[in-house]
């Protein structure tokens, strides 16, 4: 669909801003989709990737069907976390707790 299109396209697009901070990617991911009318938020947290477990920051973003689903500007990834996933079993809230995946 068309939503699912322009997610791909911003956040193909932010990936590739410089320096590689997640925090002013999800900002900045945030900020656009307020721009085109996407439900977005910014969600701080860890994540455990291959170089060890760490702070990192991610959006989420609330499509008009319902679902939801976890862009990751930083690793280049969109997630559908509208029920548990294991895709999305790297993410935790900052005290440690699984977000996405039971």
């Amino acid at each position: 669909t068309y939503c699912i299109w322009c997610l791909e396209l911003t956040n193909r697009r932010v990936a590739q801003i410089q320096p590689h901070s997640c925090r002013h990617k999800g900002l900045m991911f945030k900020i656009l989709c307020d721009e085109i009318g996407i439900k977005a938020s910014i969600v701080r947290g860890n994540m455990i990737d291959m170089y060890g477990f760490g702070g990192h920051v991610w959006n989420e973003v609330k499509l008009s069907n319902g679902k939801k689903l976890l862009v990751d500007t930083q690793n280049k990834k969109i997630i559908d976390i509208s029920k548990s996933n294991p895709r999305a079993a790297t993410y935790f809230d900052v005290d440690n707790h699984a977000l996405y995946y039971h």
